[in-house]
């Protein structure tokens, strides 16, 4: 039994308490539901299309709205002492699993082999790729998601949407546990509320990262705690208000 599996005792609770340091600022997120309009969805590594997008690409594919996703790492560094090429070809045949339970056509899936870990020496290259989908929406981690690679995903993110005049959102994971609110600045935080089946999507999608799940040589990279936001009924996003205005970003809810 993976800790996924030991949080289903969850399954029908509306949410849990967050963080406490994001509480408020969770409570006061405005409702947001997405643009019909082609995406681009930038994956630093396997498991962060679950642990960040899966709700939103669940949402987008039940409406077949067309998503391209850039895999940008294969998460080879998870863990120090496990051998990184075993552990890539492992983490590629979760992702792809993963993708196919949020119902993304593998067609969809670029995938760039960037190093794990230092994702900051290739923004440019990073930034080039996702202008080369030409989709007029990019959602990828916040630049402030307190990981060196979702913070290189973020700032690539920016580049090109500077580039194609497009509008960016910034997912978040790391952040919940280690960033201050007080981060966003004059960003405003939304949240996309999730039905039923594009929650069930993404648990479902995020059991198939055994691998981050369970570790035979000591505690797995997703602990109970780290979980904690994969059981709300919520994916929340920042929003630059630099380049957006509110209208930018589609209806409230």
């Amino acid at each position: 039994m993976t800790i996924l599996d030991q949080l289903g005792s969850a399954t029908h609770r509306t949410d849990q308490p967050s963080p406490a340091r994001w509480r408020t600022t969770r409570e006061q997120a405005r409702r947001w539901q997405p643009l019909d309009l082609p995406t681009t969805i930038v994956v630093p590594h396997p498991d962060d299309e679950a642990l960040l997008f899966g709700g939103l690409i669940a949402w987008l594919t039940l409406r077949s709205i067309p998503i391209d996703v850039i895999a940008v790492t294969d998460g080879e560094a998870a863990y120090e002492h496990v051998d990184g090429r075993s552990l890539a070809v492992t983490r590629r045949r979760e992702q792809r699993a993963s993708l196919d339970v949020l119902g993304l056509d593998p067609a969809r899936v670029r995938r760039l082999g960037l190093p794990d870990g230092h994702v900051d020496s290739h923004v440019d290259d990073l930034a080039e790729a996702i202008v080369a989908c030409a989709n007029p929406v990019i959602v990828a981690p916040w630049q402030h998601d307190h990981h060196c690679d979702h913070e290189a995903c973020g700032r690539a993110a920016r580049k090109a949407a500077a580039a194609l005049g497009g509008q960016v959102l910034g997912g978040m994971f790391w952040a919940w546990h280690h960033t201050d609110p007080a981060t966003l600045g004059g960003d405003e935080l939304v949240a996309l509320d999730l039905d039923e089946l594009g929650w069930r999507r993404r648990r479902r999608a995020l059991g198939q990262h055994r691998s981050q799940l369970e570790h035979v040589d000591g505690p797995p990279v997703l602990t109970e705690h780290l979980l904690e936001p994969a059981q709300w009924r919520r994916e929340y996003y920042v929003v630059d208000r630099s380049i957006h205005d509110a209208a930018d970003l589609g209806p409230a809810t």
